[in-house]
C-alpha cells in the first residue's frame, strides 16, 4: 500500500481480536504517523439495546449526604465530602482576596493557591468514585435493576 508523506506500506495482519468486532459497525479510521511508525485507529460502534427496567432505586445528591433508596424505610445515607472541598476553594480564594495583586506574580503563594485546588480536585475525584462505587453496591444489595438520579443541569 502506498501512502503520501510516508511511503511503502506492508500491512502485517489484522489484530487477533478483530474477529469479536466483524458484526460491529465502522465508524471511522485514521492513520497515524508516531516515532517512525504508522498506526490505523479504527472506531466501531456496537449495536445497543436499551435495557429493560423492572426496579430502580431514588438517588438524591445533597451538599453532606447522597440518599439512595426505594421508600423510607430502605433508605441509605452516603455521606460526601464536597464540604471539604468547598473548604480547600475558599482557602484559596481568600488568598487570591488577601494577595489581590501580588498572588500572581509570588511563586510562593501562587503554589500555595495551586496546592489548595489541587486538594479540593482530589477530594471531589475521589469523593465521587467512592460514592458511586457504594451506590453500585447498594443497587446490588436491594436487588434492583436500576438507579434514577435527579437532572444536576442548571442548579444555579
Amino acid at each position: 500500500m502506498r501512502i503520501a508523506r510516508v511511503g511503502v506500506l506492508l500491512i502485517l495482519g489484522y489484530p487477533r481480536n478483530f474477529s469479536g468486532y466483524k458484526d460491529w459497525e465502522v465508524r471511522e479510521a485514521r492513520l497515524l504517523l508516531r516515532d517512525g511508525k504508522v498506526f490505523l485507529k479504527v472506531s466501531f460502534l456496537k449495536g445497543w439495546k436499551e435495557p429493560e427496567v423492572k426496579e430502580g432505586l431514588a438517588v438524591d445528591v445533597n451538599m453532606a449526604e447522597v440518599v439512595v433508596g426505594k421508600d423510607d424505610e430502605k433508605c441509605f445515607r452516603i455521606p460526601t465530602r464536597l464540604e471539604d472541598a468547598h473548604h480547600y476553594k475558599s482557602l484559596a480564594e481568600s488568598l487570591q482576596k488577601k494577595y489581590e495583586k501580588r498572588w500572581k506574580e509570588n511563586e510562593r503563594i501562587l503554589s500555595r493557591i495551586r496546592s489548595y485546588h489541587k486538594k479540593a480536585r482530589d477530594v471531589l475525584e475521589d469523593s465521587a468514585r467512592k460514592v458511586g462505587e457504594w451506590v453500585v453496591k447498594v443497587t446490588n444489595s436491594l436487588n434492583a435493576s436500576s438507579s434514577f438520579l435527579e437532572d444536576l443541569n442548571n442548579l444555579i
